[in-house]
């Protein structure tokens, strides 16, 4: 599968940079920095003071560092900001231990700011921010200035490195990227005379994290307003592998390209608190743990993470990848079909009441709503979503559905870039066919290419698999009602509708799953 949009990938930094936006036009009439004040803050195991002079005064409205202990990480909450011309302070309060956190911003110009900084209760931390660069001060200026320049120089940044079609490339440029850092960061602990052994294994960790992020979810889609930039596709190493080794006779040595990462390296409790350790321990359980081919989100794959999960994890650990799993399989349209909307209800029930932590429950609750709200039924501005046809005309997905009545569907989006997508059309055409004369299914293909001719010279190459009839070009893509109402993020995707309408499965198998999809449409009534 292809990440599309999102995942935790795709549209984290839109994400972060709303909650980032909210939280500043709450505080944006501070205007007065009582220094006096800041000067009295009791310097406990809860405090840090940040002060940040710099020449461009809007990056201060913006300024709020990403606590990765919250449960998918998001601003931090127990923040004091008051700003004065070139000058802001902030107090940072309810930090139990040191945290490495995500700190970003845009300037006048629109130039964007991003690091990661080190924040030590009881600590100042101090920096200036002129001619679009950051400089630190003070107690751990090593530190925070090692990872400032190593998110600000494209030889270090994996944001800049993306996947070119080469798998084994990519982590030769990855596995060199790694190497240069951890060098680096030697050099600033005996240049500047690092001698904290704590906050030092602090950063190893979060490089080696990050390193293993960025292997097992490649960059890939280029980050719209950030020049250079490329987000991590969370499905993508599945696919490029299959992509580049369908032809060829040997196999991927997955374990070799993970440095045998096995799960006993996601097993310390304070590493939860590492930035990218979660999205990495969740991306590692679901495409690495397991042999079988079970379809990605579908009912086996979950019982197979889960069981594994509770197996190999314990204590903060299992919850957190538990509650991590189950909103990744809601993300991804899991439960929303007459199939098994109430066995995800069954499995969060069963969580919210084991999980003790907070946020992980009011996750939970926010999904089970969700599920709640489910009616099988495409809403109607999902079924008046735009389509073209090969002739070039437009109309809906209602007026599809009102050629023909009494008849299983399927819709499958696929796109003329997706390998995967064009080998089930091509590998699945007799199968397909049986079903059409034996079930009477119907196949609708949807095409989310945001450009319509590459649909359409792909669509001339698949002629002899695919009918004129049942081709359409989706107008937005994934922007669409009708994909959003879906939870359309990944390709190829099948849908599967009965002979009402209503939706049986979201997520259903590939086609070349032949057996566990024949067995879904004899279900289907």
């Amino acid at each position: 599968m292809i990440n599309m949009r999102i995942q935790q990938s795709r549209y984290r930094i839109i994400c972060v940079l709303i909650l980032l936006f909210t939280s500043c036009l709450k505080e944006k009439k501070t205007t007065k920095v009582n220094n006096d004040a800041i000067e009295k803050v009791e310097y406990n195991s809860e405090k840090v003071v940040v002060k940040c002079v710099s020449d461009d005064e809007n990056v201060f409205n913006f300024l709020v560092p990403l606590n990765p202990t919250y449960s998918f990480g998001k601003n931090h909450k127990d923040t004091k900001k008051e700003v004065n011309q070139d000058t802001m302070i902030m107090v940072l309060d309810s930090i139990s231990q040191p945290l490495i956190m995500e700190t970003m911003s845009w300037g006048n110009d629109e130039h964007f700011y991003y690091t990661d900084i080190l924040y030590v209760p009881g600590d100042t931390v101090f920096y200036e921010i002129k001619d679009h660069k950051i400089v630190f001060k003070g107690k751990n200026a090593a530190i925070n200035n090692f990872l400032y320049e190593i998110n600000s120089y494209s030889n270090l940044e994996y944001g800049r490195n993306p996947y070119k079609g080469n798998i084994k490339d990519y982590k030769n440029r990855v596995d060199s990227i790694n190497n240069e850092r951890n060098k680096l960061f030697e050099n600033y602990i005996d240049d500047y005379n690092v001698t904290s052994n704590s906050e030092i294994k602090i950063v190893k960790d979060y490089l080696k994290y990050t390193y293993l992020y960025n292997l097992i979810c490649p960059r890939y889609e280029k980050v719209g307003g950030w020049e250079g930039a490329y987000y991590n596709s969370l499905d993508g190493l599945k696919t490029f592998i299959e992509q580049e080794y369908a032809s060829k006779e040997t196999i991927f040595n997955s374990s070799e390209y993970l440095n045998n990462t096995t799960i006993e390296d996601f097993k310390e409790p304070n590493s939860l608190y590492i930035p990218r350790y979660k999205n990495t321990l969740n991306a590692f359980i679901s495409h690495y743990f397991e042999t079988s081919n079970h379809p990605d989100y579908s009912r086996e794959k979950l019982i197979a993470e889960k069981e594994y999960i509770e197996t190999n994890l314990e204590g903060e650990i299992q919850n957190y990848a538990i509650t991590r799993m189950l909103y990744d399989y809601n993300l991804h349209g899991f439960g929303h079909s007459i199939q098994n909307v109430d066995f995800m209800k069954n499995i969060l029930d069963e969580y919210e009441v084991k999980i003790s932590k907070k946020d992980y429950r009011e996750k939970i609750q926010e999904m089970k709503e969700d599920l709640s709200s489910f009616d099988y039924k495409l809403s109607d501005r999902a079924l008046d979503s735009k389509l073209i046809n090969k002739f070039g005309d437009t109309l809906t997905l209602r007026e599809i559905f009102g050629r023909s009545d009494k008849r299983t569907r399927v819709l499958n989006f696929w796109a003329s870039w997706c390998g995967p997508c064009i080998s089930e059309i091509q590998t699945t055409k007799s199968f397909k066919d049986k079903l059409i004369v034996e079930d009477n299914v119907e196949w609708i293909y949807l095409s989310i290419d945001e450009n319509k001719s590459k649909w359409l010279d792909m669509s001339k190459e698949l002629s002899e698999y695919l009918t004129v009839r049942n081709q359409y070009f989706l107008l937005n893509g994934t922007s669409s009602s009708l994909a959003k109402f879906l939870k359309i993020t990944a390709i190829p995707r099948y849908v599967i509708l009965n002979k009402n309408n209503q939706i049986v499965l979201r997520s259903a198998p590939h086609p070349s799953d032949s057996l566990n999809f024949k067995r879904i449409i004899n279900e289907v009534k």
